[in-house]
């Protein structure tokens, strides 16, 4: 995929999202002890509090870790408890002090802003060293495309609460989506996690760098060859994400 960057973004590397040196892993990649996670995890949760399941999940990654399937999952959804919430409260919050007249509301409204954007930043830097260390033990281009997927996903969230990073975030979420875009080409085309990504990446590209016209015909292309597969084989989950890229796309089309 070729595509003309925004001058606030760079061309992606095509490399491993890192701008450090990971060195090489001198042990066999593992898993995490799923036992103990559980635990974690579940006491947490029973407790709501989402934040501390999030931290207990994320210190169980190590450099060397591989994920099942269902604890990438459990992974994402845990990081979304504790993410989405705060992220609705800052929008809720902006919403406020930008509408607001009153300075005493919109200085107690600013404070509340870089409280919760602090937080927000915290627990995805926290995700991104993890799946960083994801990244460089996995193989399976399924795992690497929802990884990617997700930092991708945490990098536009920060760029939308932090003002001072979101050149940076803007820069780590496009070689995210892009590194998982290169590995999504090993699956079919109507397989759901390719589905999601392309789907995201437009949505990046299209709100947050405006290349309006590359978004439709990126779009257009997975509609038109997932569909052409779903015919032959349907699956209900990746016919909702083409579903979701045609409500996009009555929206982006021109009339």
């Amino acid at each position: 995929m070729c595509v003309c960057l925004s001058k606030s973004l760079k061309r992606p590397t095509g490399q491993i999202p890192d701008q450090r040196e990971f060195g090489q892993i001198a042990d066999a990649p593992r898993t995490v002890q799923s036992s103990s996670l559980d635990q974690q995890v579940e006491l947490a949760e029973k407790a709501h509090q989402y934040n501390y399941e999030a931290k207990a999940m994320l210190a169980q990654v190590t450099w060397s870790t591989i994920l099942s399937r269902e604890e990438s999952y459990k992974l994402r959804l845990v990081l979304n408890n504790a993410v989405i919430p705060r992220l609705q409260a800052w929008r809720a919050i902006a919403d406020i002090e930008g509408k607001s007249e009153d300075e005493k509301e919109k200085n107690l409204a600013l404070n509340h802003l870089k409280k919760i954007g602090n937080e927000i930043t915290e627990l995805c830097e926290k995700l991104l060293d993890s799946i960083y260390s994801l990244l460089r033990s996995e193989r399976d281009p399924e795992a690497i495309v929802f990884y990617s997927t997700m930092g991708g996903d945490f990098c536009r969230y920060m760029r939308e609460v932090a003002s001072e990073l979101k050149e940076a975030s803007g820069n780590r979420a496009l070689e995210f989506y892009i590194y998982g875009f290169d590995q999504a080409q090993y699956l079919e085309a109507s397989h759901p996690l390719r589905l999601t990504l392309v789907l995201h990446l437009s949505d990046f590209y299209y709100e947050d760098v405006h290349l309006r016209a590359e978004v439709i015909n990126m779009a257009q292309d997975a509609v038109s060859k997932a569909s052409k597969l779903l015919e032959k084989a349907p699956n209900q989950e990746s016919s909702v994400i083409v579903q979701q890229f045609k409500d996009r796309l009555s929206l982006w089309t021109p009339l």
